[in-house]
């Protein structure tokens, strides 16, 4: 093979690795869309995809979260899925859970005792619904500790880290009929037809 094979080789090769799609880390909702019936509740998990490239995962951070007040209420949350001691999250941050405006800001979830994998859960949310409907998930970047500021950090240290944030949604559907239901009021139907046909005899 002569040289000028090998370099247009070599450069067939260093143009295919640039044009490969490049995942960017993203930090979302799953299941990302979602039903519940009004009255009940649904757990959604927060979750933390593709920290690889450089990253070596991550250490975590602050988080906001947003929905729909009229539709949703937000029953319960919990950060302990988070790998680490979410060393920042039990003194130094005041976690807000405003439900008129249905917002959880500063939701922390920092470790620097451990380190979540490329792929990892970062929360659970568990919402009731309210409303038929549909509403819409917001995730963005919060505050990790109340004298910080907005911040998401790799794995190789207190390096800002910019993911992407993905929103969701979640459906409210009204309770559903149960099949009998019906059919229970079908022998009083044919009474009244019966007892009617009888008056007009």
């Amino acid at each position: 093979m002569s040289c000028k094979s090998c370099l247009r080789l070599a450069v067939l090769g260093a143009v295919a690795l640039l044009i490969l799609p490049v995942q960017a880390a993203t930090l979302g909702f799953a299941p990302a869309d979602a039903a519940v019936t009004a009255g009940a509740t649904i757990e959604i998990t927060i979750v933390g995809r593709d920290f690889t490239a450089g990253a070596g995962g991550s250490i975590g951070g602050g988080l906001s979260v947003s929905w729909d007040p009229s539709m949703l209420a937000l029953a319960a949350y919990d950060t302990s899925v988070f790998a680490g001691d979410r060393f920042f999250a039990a003194d130094n941050t005041t976690t807000v859970h405003d439900a008129v405006a249905g917002e959880l800001r500063d939701l922390s979830v920092l470790s620097l005792f451990g380190v979540a994998d490329a792929d990892f859960d970062v929360a659970t949310l568990v919402f009731e619904g309210l409303q038929v409907g549909v509403s819409q998930l917001g995730l963005g970047i919060g505050r990790f500790d109340s004298n910080a500021d907005n911040a998401w950090f790799d794995g190789d240290g207190l390096v800002a880290a910019e993911p992407v944030f993905v929103g969701g949604s979640l459906a409210v559907t009204a309770v559903p009929v149960p099949a009998a239901l019906p059919l229970f009021g079908l022998p009083l139907s044919l009474l009244a037809l019966r007892r009617r046909a009888g008056w007009q005899a």
